[in-house]
Formats: structure tokens, sequence, C-alpha cells
């Protein structure tokens, strides 16, 4: 079994990152921190509903989330260089997405009325066709749910097959890369949590690299994304009270990575240098 001789972090209150911010530019905070001598609780409550993943005794898990175009997809590459597995739930849901049928059938299923354009366009082979077919559909009626009740319990699955593998295997520390790790409840299988956090002005600047859709049902449906994820402000106070660490990523890669290895636990640094 890892040691998990884990300080708890208390993070000073701060103004919340919200999509309206975040869309207008407004800077980052300073992250202060202090030591207390209290003893580390787990992860804050759970969502009323959420599934739990189970974790496997003897598996050290990290688990890493942030907001879009915080650096979480940087920070994993990271750690899998350094050898540790990596979870992407964005990598699954992508892979998920190519079954048109599967994803008709619960559009279908909900009562969402699609129209003949996007249950044809979700059909078509092309991953980006099908993409913006499925924004549309979001924004439907009963659109949204029904895409969540189809890619959650999916993704959950995969996610606990992973972890099982792993430990089948004799993996000894893992990474889950998840975006709505506090959000969908899947924090508690975490012995630890980094959530990467970015000034939205350096936010904005990678959206922009990454050339997102600006027509107005994407924009309305990003929007809606964001408002899913909790604020700065609601994840400091989670991390104040369980094992975990905000990690700022508006920094060189060399200097994120640092600070992220520096502020993992003792359990998983002996992990990353064994590897």
């Amino acid at each position: 079994m890892l040691s998990l001789e884990i300080p708890r972090l208390r993070f000073a209150e701060a103004r919340s990152s919200s999509p309206g911010e975040f869309f207008g530019g407004a800077g980052g905070e300073s992250l202060g921190e202090t030591r207390a001598t209290r003893r580390p609780r787990r992860l804050s409550r759970e969502p009323r509903g959420a599934t739990r993943l189970q974790k496997p005794r003897g598996l050290f898990v990290l688990g890493l989330t942030g907001p879009m175009a915080s650096g979480k997809s940087a920070l994993s590459r990271h750690f899998r260089a350094r050898g540790l597995r990596v979870f992407d739930a964005d990598a699954e849901v992508a892979d998920l997405r190519r079954d048109s049928a599967a994803l008709i059938k619960a559009l279908s299923d909900a009562g969402v009325a699609l129209a003949e354009r996007d249950r044809r366009e979700i059909a078509e082979s092309e991953a980006s066709v099908r993409r913006e077919a499925l924004r549309r559909a979001a924004l439907l009626p009963g659109g949204l749910a029904a895409l969540e009740g189809y890619f959650h319990p999916r993704v959950r699955r995969r996610a606990q097959e992973f972890l099982w593998r792993a430990r089948r295997e004799g993996c000894r520390a893992v990474v889950l890369e998840i975006p709505l790790l506090f959000e969908s409840g899947y924090a508690g299988a975490a012995d630890y949590v980094m959530s990467t956090e970015v000034s939205a002005g350096i936010r904005l600047a990678r959206l922009a690299k990454r050339r997102l859709p600006t027509r107005a049902p994407s924009a309305a449906l990003q929007m809606r994304l964001l408002s899913l994820q909790w604020d700065l402000s609601r994840r400091r106070r989670a991390l104040a009270h369980s094992r975990g660490a905000i990690i700022w990523t508006g920094l060189t890669r060399g200097e994120t990575r640092r600070r992220a290895v520096s502020r993992a636990p003792r359990g998983l640094r002996r992990v990353l240098r064994g590897l």
C-alpha cells in the first residue's frame, strides 16, 4: 500500500471565474497557499445520485481536472511521458461518438425531435460533420440530457475497467483526466486531485488556436457546457477540505511540470522516481 502522508492545503478565496468572465478576458488570480495541521479529509461530498467509481486497493489514483483550455492535456502528457497510465475522458467520448446508430437511438428514445438533416449527418462517417450535428442536437429540448445519459454511464464503465485493468497488470499509480471530475461525482475515487487553472486571457488565446466553431449554435452550446463546470471559487472550496492542489499553468511548460511534481503527494513522487 502506498504511503498517503499528504498535507491539507487551504487556498485563499478569490473572485470566481464565471463563463462571462471567461469570454470577457478577465485576468487570473494569485494562488496563496497556507498549510494547516488539521488531518486531511476525503474529497468533498459527491452530487446527489452520482455513481461512484470503485478504487482498487493498492492503486494510487491521481485525479486531473480543470476548465476548458486550462492545461489539463499538457499535464497529462507529462505524466504519461513519466510512465503513468492516463485515462482521457475526452478521448473516450470521441471514440463513443463513432457509434452513430447508438447516438441516434439514444436521442430518439429520449423524445428529441431531430431534424432529418441532423439525423443524416450524425450517421455520416466524417467526425467533424457528426460533431456539429450533435452540437445542434444538444440545443434541442431534452437534447443535452439525452447525450449526457448516453455518454456518462459509458465513460464511467470505461473508467472503472481502466482502474481494474491497471491494478491487475501491476500498476502502482494512474491518472484520471476527467474535465467534470467533481461535477460527475468521480472525485471520490481519487487519492489526490490536481485542478489546473490559468487566467481567462490565456485561456482565450489557447481556444483561438484550436479554431473552435464560432457560429451562434456552437457558441451557445459552449456557454451551456461551461455553465456545467464548477467555477474556480467552488473548486477551491472543495480542494480546501480534501487532498488536492490547484496547479497554475500560465507559466513555462517546465515550470508547470516542476510545480505539479513538487506538489504531488509523497506516495506518487515515490512511484515516479521508480518508473
